[in-house]
């Protein structure tokens, strides 16, 4: 398949790799009010340890992959109103991840206050896509960007598992929150 040029434009729908480039070149210059948040972009708030850093006294990158664990998982009992971490009662936070990507384009040096921020993107039956970002205490400075892809599995047999119907709402709720440029073409799911 040959490359498009500069100025040639593509026919079609975007497939999910074109999708994502595009969404991540739109945010190379993104800021954001951690303190007030778009609507459908939830902030978690955190800070960087000495324990974290690696001999050049930078995050260390796997830490950043820590990071987006622990803000998805506030993220989500925050958006079905669960206890920390309860999958027994709410099956939903019983999930594997499928795929997970990140651009490292600016260090975390030292130790210091960072927002990792999440929104949805594309919702399925059992797959559901949060994209992040991890910015400065201030908004200004965007470190990272990322996607993680989610599979909800059933506890017992591991095997995928679709979605309660509570969560398939409020997440959906949230994708009809988005607006430019954190609305990609693949956050508009279909419905079931």
């Amino acid at each position: 398949m040959r490359a498009l040029g500069k100025d040639e434009k593509s026919v079609g729908p975007l497939t999910p790799v074109e999708a994502n480039n595009k969404m991540f070149r739109s945010l190379k210059n993104l800021q954001i009010d951690p303190h007030a948040p778009p609507p459908g972009v939830f902030v978690y708030s955190t800070e960087t340890y000495y324990d974290q850093l690696d001999g050049q006294m930078l995050l260390h990158h796997p830490r950043y992959l820590i990071l987006v664990e622990r803000a998805q998982q506030l993220w989500f009992e925050q958006l079905l109103g669960a206890p920390r971490f309860d999958w027994q009662n709410f099956p939903d936070l019983y999930l594997v991840v499928r795929r997970l990507e990140i651009d490292y384009l600016e260090s975390i040096a030292g130790v210091m206050p960072v927002h990792v921020v999440l929104w949805p993107g594309q919702l399925r039956a059992a797959k559901q896509e949060t994209h992040f970002a991890f910015f400065s205490e201030d908004g200004k400075r965007l470190f990272c960007r990322g996607r993680r892809v989610n599979c909800k599995v059933d506890p017992k047999s591991h095997q995928p598992q679709i979605w309660t119907d509570t969560f398939m709402q409020r997440m959906h709720a949230e994708l009809d929150k988005l607006q430019a440029p954190w609305r990609t073409r693949d956050s508009a799911s279909p419905r079931k």
